[in-house]
């Protein structure tokens, strides 16, 4: 910090002669401006064009800003010697299918694409600065704008200084408003496309006070038989992941959540067109969507309803967000994907190195089962959804115990009414239920039995370690088997429109019972 004061001396010209700034803009527009009138955008005129942003002066200095500084990197006679690159995420497959992409932990790479913001900085020569705004005069005025715009500056920044302290403001506008400009001619240098298009979607990020976007959770460690996009309901689908998705959503090897298994996941469960407060900017957006998920009970029902129809366990260890007509910054010319959180939602027998597994996958006809079974989840009575909840919070328990007593909250919550949670009373119940769906009633009922044994000894501190229940012979893990009875019951719960409660089971009953028993008249 002691070089900041220098440094303000420095450039005495941008601060005293605004006016000479503005004609360094003007000037640099000129071939923009002849270029858009040319027809490079369907034939709309400058001022025409000019109006689609935001912030009209602000986008003035910034496109001005971008050809500058494209003129001085892209000069075929200047020498830059060494430059730091950016590292593109080769997508790759593993032995056992699963997609294997992660990023480098230096983010950078002899082959890539040139990093065009490790050219620039405060100090010519600091780092890997080999230019300085002092370079591109454009770019000099642009700081100098967006200095004297506080609300715009909070926007950009995201970050508040002293007033008094004139060389820190100004080497964080500096560093922020590089960002934006390089980002800008970057993207268009990797992609094509024109500078004008690249910097609204940008800018769209930076000031608009909504934003909306796709929310993708990929589904980890399950395969799914699904080429083409589901719809599981309204804005709700599952979606397979191409591969420059699965590069952009990549983490580093040394990222919270091992790469591989974020890596590991061929579909992901989208939440479309949803919406977000932009409107204090992009850091405090970032901040309050890592702190605040907006959308975690929509992601958990769907989640939810697919371990129902497929009968498998499912999670997820990665959100994101797929922006739409905006971006806060991009790899290359791979699409914009922005992190949102990293969790760990994942069932602790899929989240053992499960990337080095054979795979598991659902296939096509209980995918087929998924939407409306994801219809009759989201139609069905709080108790309903309690057990749902409970059935996938069971596969998140390290402790078989706390496993078996979830299940037992999401069978209560099916078969319990009131005060009446008895045993005996319940059994009957499953034995209603799940009858249609293939099963002996004696077995019903005698599972459920068995399952509140192990119930009661874990409440009463006597359950042995590792309990099993005998099931024709065979001897099965006490939480599997309640585990299993639970998602049973939501199956046959969730199979009829509306959904049955303990009263309709008993009702059916007994009149079952009136049917069988009672004497002709």
């Amino acid at each position: 910090m002691a070089l900041l004061p220098a440094r303000q001396q420095s450039r005495p010209k941008a601060a005293a002669n605004a006016s000479h700034l503005a004609s360094l803009v003007a000037n640099a527009l000129i071939s923009t401006r002849t270029r858009l009138q040319l027809g490079t955008l369907n034939g709309a005129s400058y001022d025409e064009c000019v109006t689609k942003p935001i912030n009209a002066d602000f986008s003035k200095y910034v496109l001005a800003a971008v050809h500058g500084v494209k003129r001085l990197i892209l000069d075929p006679d200047l020498k830059l010697g060494y430059v730091s690159r950016r590292h593109i995420p080769p997508f790759k497959v593993n032995a056992y299918g699963w997609p294997s992409v992660s990023t480098s932990q230096l983010g950078s790479s002899p082959e890539g694409p040139m990093n065009w913001d490790s050219l620039f900085g405060t100090n010519k020569g600091v780092g890997t600065a080999k230019f300085e705004p002092a370079d591109v005069p454009e770019l000099e005025a642009a700081i100098e704008y967006v200095m004297q715009d506080a609300d715009l500056r909070a926007k950009i920044t995201g970050f508040g200084v002293s007033p008094d302290d004139k060389a820190g403001a100004w080497t964080l506008v500096a560093l922020d408003v590089i960002r934006v400009v390089t980002a800008i001619a970057e993207r268009s240098e990797a992609t094509g496309e024109e500078v004008l298009d690249v910097y609204i979607e940008h800018e769209r990020a930076l000031l608009s006070p909504r934003l909306t976007a796709d929310v993708l959770v990929p589904i980890t460690l399950v395969r799914l038989e699904l080429n083409e996009p589901l719809q599981l309901g309204d804005d709700v689908w599952i979606e397979p992941l191409d591969e420059s998705t699965q590069q952009a959503r990549a983490v580093e090897i040394n990222s919270e959540v091992n790469a591989f298994l974020v890596s590991a996941a061929t579909h992901a469960v989208v939440l479309r067109n949803r919406e977000f407060d932009n409107s204090r900017g992009p850091l405090y957006r970032r901040i309050l969507l890592e702190l605040q998920p907006q959308f975690g009970d929509e992601i958990e029902e769907a989640f939810q309803a697919l371990e129902i129809a497929s009968d498998q366990r499912v999670g997820y260890v990665q959100v994101v967000l797929r922006p739409q007509d905006w971006a806060d910054s991009w790899l290359a010319d791979l699409p914009p994907i922005e992190s949102v959180s990293m969790m760990s939602r994942l069932p602790t027998e899929l989240a053992d190195h499960g990337w080095n597994k054979e795979q598991k996958q659902i296939d096509a006809a209980k995918l087929a089962e998924l939407p409306r079974i994801f219809a009759s989840l989201r139609a069905t009575h709080s108790r309903g959804k309690l057990a749902a909840r409970r059935l996938f919070q069971s596969s998140l328990r390290s402790i078989n115990e706390d496993a078996l007593l979830d299940a037992c909250i999401g069978i209560e919550a099916l078969l319990g009414e009131e005060h009446d949670e008895l045993v005996h009373r319940m059994g009957l119940r499953a034995s209603v239920a799940l009858v249609p769906q293939g099963m002996k009633a004696g077995l019903a009922y005698e599972l459920l039995k068995k399952v509140y044994g192990h119930r009661s000894k874990i409440v009463h501190g006597t359950e042995p370690k590792n309990p099993t229940i005998n099931v024709g012979g065979n001897d099965y893990s006490a939480k599997w088997v309640a585990v299993w009875l639970l998602r049973r019951l939501l199956q046959s719960h969730l199979s009829e429109t509306p959904s049955w409660t303990p009263a309709d089971l008993d009702k059916t009953l007994f009149g079952t019972i009136d049917g069988q028993l009672s004497r002709p008249e």
